[in-house]
């Protein structure tokens, strides 16, 4: 008979607490669908990412069979074999692709502060290409360079595009 007492009591507390306000309760859902729009452009994003990546891989192929001869230094100028003769040997197998992920400063203008950037990039090396991603606060950015053709664009909050270049520029710049 003392917990039905006590569950009547708890009833009662909470039939006499107030509802929350209407002002407020459309302040959540705002809020609510603010962050699910926020959620969806990161996720639109990263599906367009790894759209990009798959593209740059099926364009190119493993080469990763083939070795490292130094006969293939024959005709290069003399710091470039160097070079190649210290970090290379002989029969070292071709690296296919390389995957990177960093973090790190970055600036957008010389006269502004470093802000924090993360980034992930893939490289493959047979048909050259790459694919980046960085991520700050406020700007998403992506870069690449595949089939040949390369391609800047830009997202503010992951859900703007402000910048999208394209074009022989960026086809020798990547």
């Amino acid at each position: 008979m003392g917990t039905t007492n006590i569950y009547a009591q708890v009833a009662s507390t909470l039939r006499d607490k107030p509802a929350f306000s209407a002002s407020f309760k459309v302040t959540i859902a705002i809020a609510a669908l603010l962050c699910l729009i926020f959620l969806m452009g990161r996720l639109n994003l990263y599906l367009k990412f790894t759209d990009e990546v798959a593209q740059l891989f099926s364009d190119s192929k493993d080469i990763s069979s083939q070795k490292f001869t130094a006969k293939q230094l024959a005709g290069l100028p003399v710091p470039v074999r160097k070079y190649f003769r210290h970090v290379l040997k002989e029969g070292q197998p071709y690296i296919s692709n390389v995957h990177l992920v960093h973090n790190g400063l970055f600036k957008t203008d010389l006269k502004k502060d470093w802000i924090k950037i993360a980034g992930e990039e893939y490289f493959t090396a047979s048909k050259p290409g790459f694919v980046w991603k960085g991520k700050t606060a406020m700007f998403t950015a992506r870069d690449m360079f595949i089939n040949g053709r390369g391609r800047l664009v830009v997202s503010l909050f992951s859900l703007f595009t402000i910048q999208n270049e394209t074009g022989e520029k960026y086809d020798k710049g990547e």
